[in-house]
């Protein structure tokens, strides 16, 4: 996944501003008690920031950034499924067992019963 980021940053020398395009990786884990998507490992793998010159700076903070990352997506929910959002994200929320994770996307995986004692002709 990517993300952009507008970084700010005070030091001794003076404050500078960048902006930066991230790549992350992460495992999703739905949290079905909570009906809630969490991103965890979070990990920055690349980034590319403008201007060029705080390259150096973004190098040093990246442990630190990665480690903010993790900490934080580790408790904090990337998503919740809300029943007031639609009747299909309710009906998700409802239905929820767990979620699969596809290229560009996340599914979730929903539990459904068979119809009791009901044979349809094939």
């Amino acid at each position: 996944m990517s993300g952009h980021a507008k970084v700010d940053i005070s030091s001794l020398l003076g404050a500078q501003s960048a902006d930066a395009v991230l790549t992350l990786k992460a495992q999703p884990v739905f949290d079905k008690t909570n009906s809630a998507i969490y991103l965890k490992e979070m990990e920055l793998v690349d980034y590319q920031v403008t201007p060029e010159k705080m390259d150096t700076v973004f190098k040093t903070l990246t442990p630190y950034l990665n480690q903010a990352l993790k900490n934080y997506f580790d408790q904090k929910p990337a998503y919740v499924l809300s029943d007031e959002n639609s009747k299909t994200e309710a009906l998700a929320k409802k239905l929820a067992k767990g979620i699969e994770v596809k290229p560009g996307q996340i599914a979730i995986q929903l539990r459904i019963k068979p119809l009791s004692g009901r044979v349809f002709p094939p």
